[in-house]
C-alpha cells in the first residue's frame, strides 16, 4: 500500500524516521551543489517525489544515529542515513554504502529507515537499550505505517548487535535459520502484527566485511522477500 502524505508527514517528525531512496547527486560532502540531501526543504520534496516507491511494510532497522558530536546533532527531517559530511565525522561515508547496494532490489527500494534507538552516539558500544521503550518507539512508527505484515531487515548480526536486541523484543519459536550467505531469518507472529525478521552485517564503512558481499545478502533477502510476498498472494 502507498504511503500517503498524512503517513509521510507524521513519520517526518520522528528525528531517525527515513526512506530508502538517494538522489543521484547524493554525496556525503556537502560542497556538491546538486546534493538535494544537504537541504532540508529539497530533501523533503524529493522524498515525497519518490511516493511511488516508499514502501509501508518493508523496514531497514539500525541500532542508533550517529553524529558529528555524540549527543548532539541539528535535527534533518528524514536525513537519518542520509548523512552529510559534519567536521570528522565518517557517518556519510557509511551512508554513501547504503545508496549502492539497496536501490537495484525493487523490494528494498523505497523502504522506510528507521533506529532502534534515539540516542545519537558515533560508539554503539555507549548505546543502552532498554527493551520495553525500544518496542514501543519501533511500534509507534509501525502504527502510523499502517501495515500488518512487516519484513525487518535487521543491520548488524554481532553480539548485542541490533539483531540481537530484536529477537529480545520480538522472541522467536526456534532458533533463526541462515537463508545465505549468514543471513538470518525467522518469522514472529503476535496479536497486532505478523513479522518476517532478517539479518544482514551492518554497512559501516570501516568494515572488514566487503560492500559487495553485503550487496549480496540484501539481493538474497530481496529475492526472499519476493517469494514470500508471492505465496501471501496465492493464497489469497
Amino acid at each position: 500500500m502507498p504511503i500517503n502524505r498524512d503517513q509521510f508527514d507524521k513519520l517526518g517528525k520522528i528525528e531517525i524516521a527515513s526512506w530508502a531512496v538517494w538522489s543521484p547527486g547524493y554525496q556525503w560532502n556537502p560542497d556538491h551543489g546538486d546534493c538535494v540531501e544537504a537541504c532540508n526543504d529539497k530533501r523533503v520534496k524529493f522524498m515525497w517525489e519518490q511516493q511511488g516507491v516508499l514502501k509501508n511494510d518493508v523496514v531497514f532497522l539500525a541500532f542508533n544515529p550517529s553524529g558529528r558530536d555524540s549527543g548532539s546533532r541539528e535535527f534533518r527531517t528524514f536525513g537519518n542515513f542520509h548523512s552529510i559530511r559534519q567536521g570528522t565525522s565518517m557517518a556519510g561515508c557509511a551512508d554513501m554504502v547504503l545508496k549502492e547496494i539497496i536501490p537495484p532490489f525493487e523490494n528494498l527500494h523505497g523502504a522506510y529507515m528507521t533506529d532502534l534507538s534515539e540516542q545519537i552516539e558515533n560508539n554503539p558500544e555507549r548505546v543502552r537499550i532498554i527493551v520495553k521503550e525500544a518496542k514501543t518507539l519501533f511500534e509507534e512508527q509501525l502504527k502510523i505505517l499502517g501495515s500488518k505484515r512487516y519484513y525487518v531487515i535487521c543491520f548488524g548480526i554481532s553480539k548485542d548487535f541490533t539483531f540481537e536486541v530484536i529477537k529480545k523484543i520480538y522472541k522467536p519459536a526456534k532458533q533463526p535459520k541462515e537463508i545465505g550467505l549468514k543471513v538470518k531469518k525467522y518469522e514472529y507472529n503476535c496479536q497486532d502484527y505478523e513479522f518476517i525478521f532478517y539479518g544482514v552485517y551492518h554497512y559501516t564503512y570501516n568494515c572488514s566485511i566487503h560492500a559487495e558481499v553485503k550487496k549480496a545478502q540484501l539481493e538474497i533477502v530481496n529475492k526472499d522477500i519476493g517469494i514470500e510476498k508471492a505465496n501471501i498472494a496465492q493464497r489469497r
